[in-house]
């Protein structure tokens, strides 16, 4: 996922920390590490901006998900099963 935060000169310096946060906490999930990531997401990553549906919380509850019925072949893919 790619997403477009500010421009980077002016920036807050939390601003600028959210693409790593980010990406540390997809680390997490990608490797199957479901708990430690869904604590990264919920605790450690603050969308800029948004504030109730942001992606770090969209993706704190997939990985709460997939850590109470983890998947025995985990490849990094998460497939949306319903709308």
């Amino acid at each position: 996922m790619f997403e477009l935060v500010a421009a980077k000169e002016g920036a807050h310096p939390s601003v600028l920390a959210y693409p790593e946060e980010y990406r540390a906490a997809l680390e997490c999930y990608r490797a199957g590490r479901f708990a430690e990531a869904e604590r990264c997401w919920r605790r450690h990553v603050t969308h800029p901006y948004l504030v109730e549906t942001s992606p770090p919380l969209v993706m704190a509850e997939r990985a709460a998900a997939l850590g109470a019925d983890p998947p025995t072949d985990w490849d990094g893919v998460y497939v949306k099963t319903t709308k």
